[in-house]
């Protein structure tokens, strides 16, 4: 029941659609479906299933299409922590992608730093190079 609270609190939270774009934010709908993300998009995303569960963290998937497209972590106190897509690619690659999350951030009062955005690095670790 607990876990069903939080979803509930995460619904209204987090998820966004616009009629406009091609783009939503989504929560997942059970700690599996996270697992599955990070297969999906070849990334850690799984290992954060258990945090998710208890509150510690927030994981919402931006879609494309309803297609798997970028996982992104909001911090238990708001703020964004990351946003990575397949093979940990950095939003940044995706320009229509970013105009949407702008106006999601915008829209549910989401805090994000720039470089978080709009880091451009292709691999996880060449962020710190190129961010």
């Amino acid at each position: 029941k607990a876990f069903d609270k939080l979803q509930e609190k995460r619904r209204e939270q987090f998820e966004f659609s616009t009629k406009e774009d091609d783009y939503i934010i989504a929560i997942p709908e059970s700690p599996s479906e996270i697992i599955v993300e990070g297969t999906s998009l070849h990334h850690c995303v799984g290992g954060y299933a258990d945090s998710h569960s208890v509150g510690d963290t927030n994981i919402v998937f931006l879609r494309r299409k309803n297609i798997p497209f970028y996982t992104i972590e909001v911090g238990k106190h708001g703020g964004i922590r990351q946003i990575h897509g397949n093979n940990n690619c950095w939003l940044g690659l995706e320009p229509n992608a970013i105009n949407f999350v702008a106006k999601w951030l915008k829209t549910k009062c989401i805090s994000c730093a720039k470089n978080i955005l709009l880091c451009t690095a292709n691999l996880y670790w060449l962020t710190f190079y190129y961010c």
